[in-house]
C-alpha cells in the first residue's frame, strides 16, 4: 500500500466509510517500518506523521466526507517519496 493509491481510492469513493481508509494509511505505517531501515530519513518522520494523521483522523466526523478524506490524503503526503518502494 502506498500513498498514491489511497489517493486514487478516495477520488474513486472506493472507501465506504472512515475506517477503511484508516486501514490503508496504517498499512502504510507498517510498510514504511518493514521496507525502510532507520536510517531512511522516512523511518524518522514516522513518529512525527503518525502523530499528525491521528490527530487529523480524530477530528473527521463518523461518517467519511470525500472531502475530508482527500484532505487527508493531501496531508499524508509529507511522506517523502522514498514510500514509493513499499508494497
Amino acid at each position: 500500500m502506498d500513498l498514491g493509491t489511497v489517493l486514487k481510492k478516495v477520488k474513486s469513493h472506493v472507501y465506504k466509510n472512515k475506517q477503511e481508509f484508516k486501514e490503508d494509511i496504517d498499512l502504510i505505517w507498517e510498510n514504511c517500518l518493514l521496507y525502510n531501515t532507520s536510517t531512511v530519513r522516512v523511518s524518522s518522520l514516522l513518529p512525527f506523521l503518525r502523530a499528525l494523521f491521528a490527530s487529523s483522523f480524530r477530528s473527521l466526523p463518523s461518517y467519511l466526507t470525500d472531502l475530508s478524506c482527500y484532505l487527508i490524503a493531501r496531508l499524508c503526503r509529507l511522506i517523502p517519496s522514498e514510500t514509493k518502494r513499499s508494497k
